[in-house]
Parts: C-alpha cells; sequence; structure tokens
C-alpha cells in the first residue's frame, strides 16, 4: 500500500514537470568515461563537443581525448568553431563522480 502511494506521488510529479524545467535541472555531469572511449577507434582529428559544453569539444589524436575550447560555440556538424548557439545547454562537470540534479547530488 505504501510503495503504490509512493509511485502515485512520483506519477504526479513527473506529469506536472515541463520539459524546459528537466533540462534546467540537470546542472552538472561527469564526463570521466565518456572521455576515455570517445576515440576508441576514431581517426586522428576526430572531434566530438564535450557532453554539457557549448564550446569544449574532444580532439582525438592516437586515441586519446584531448579537450580544446572554442571562443564561442562548437558545432559538431561543421566540426568546428562557430559564432551562433547550435541549440546546447550548457552544464557544469560534476566532482568525484557525482551529478547535481535539481540541486540534489546524485552518486
Amino acid at each position: 500500500m505504501n510503495s503504490s502511494i509512493v509511485i502515485a506521488c512520483a506519477a504526479v510529479l513527473v506529469a506536472s514537470i515541463n520539459a524546459a524545467s528537466v533540462q534546467q535541472a540537470v546542472k552538472t555531469i561527469n564526463n570521466q568515461l565518456y572521455r576515455r572511449y570517445v576515440c576508441a577507434q576514431k581517426p586522428d582529428g576526430f572531434r566530438a563537443l564535450v557532453p554539457g559544453s557549448c564550446s569544449q569539444y574532444y580532439e582525438c589524436q592516437s586515441g586519446v581525448a584531448l579537450v580544446s575550447t572554442c571562443s564561442r560555440f562548437f558545432d559538431a556538424r561543421v566540426q568546428g568553431c562557430v559564432n551562433y548557439n547550435t541549440g546546447c545547454i550548457e552544464a557544469q562537470p560534476a566532482s568525484a563522480g557525482k551529478a547535481t540534479v535539481g540541486g540534489t547530488v546524485v552518486p
């Protein structure tokens, strides 16, 4: 009975949150695992946007992801720096493998 009440409350909470507030609730991310594998079997010079960043990107060199930064924005489609926002939402990297969602630390 108690678990059904909790599930019902969670369903109401999820239904009451719109997409815009969900996107803004995600404040931090952890890129350590992504960075380890983004350049696996990729050619030198391959570039990929750092998750959560609008201006930082990884560039692969000998299978290693090197971080570079554009002055404004990085566009993965053109594989380079641009002056227009590509539609990304900026988030801050998590520390110590933890992420913050809506002000709550999530391990």
